[in-house]
């Protein structure tokens, strides 16, 4: 048997993950918005979750310790999003949005939702569904 890299799911993955990527950082600059995908992960964690971990941020990010800290401090910078202390661990600080990024956040579902809907043209929903059930699947089996 020969592999083949095209025939390969991880190969499709990736080039999907990557054209989206590459197409949401596109709208967001079209918009005039200073702001990447990872960032966008960032945001949406905390706009719906709250004040929240480094260390849970870089999880849900699949991001390392350094990346995550340099995406934070840049975010910071920006007056997007702020530290605190943890009140029951003075050893961690929590990660909030500011209003500043709860505004910006609000300005990008839009352009998050229309990169998806570019995505998504001529697939019907029943096999958008399918796919995320199979890809969720996936990645349980390797969890």
């Amino acid at each position: 048997m020969t592999y083949v890299l095209e025939d390969s799911i991880g190969y499709w993955v990736r080039c999907v993950t990557r054209s989206i990527r590459a197409r949401f950082n596109h709208n967001l600059m079209q918009a005039g918005i200073e702001v990447t995908s990872d960032q966008w992960a960032v945001l949406v964690t905390l706009y719906h979750k709250g004040g929240q971990s480094q260390k849970y941020l870089g999880y849900i990010t699949m991001m390392d310790k350094t990346a995550i800290t340099r995406l934070i401090d840049a975010l910071e910078q920006q007056e997007i999003l702020m530290r605190q202390q943890n009140p029951e661990d003075r050893r961690e600080n929590l990660i909030f949005l500011t209003n500043k990024g709860k505004g910006l956040y609000r300005k990008m579902v839009p352009i998050a939702e229309k990169t998806l809907e570019e995505a998504a043209i001529g697939i019907p929903e029943t096999q958008m569904a399918a796919c995320k059930d199979t890809l969720q699947k996936i990645f349980r089996n390797l969890s």
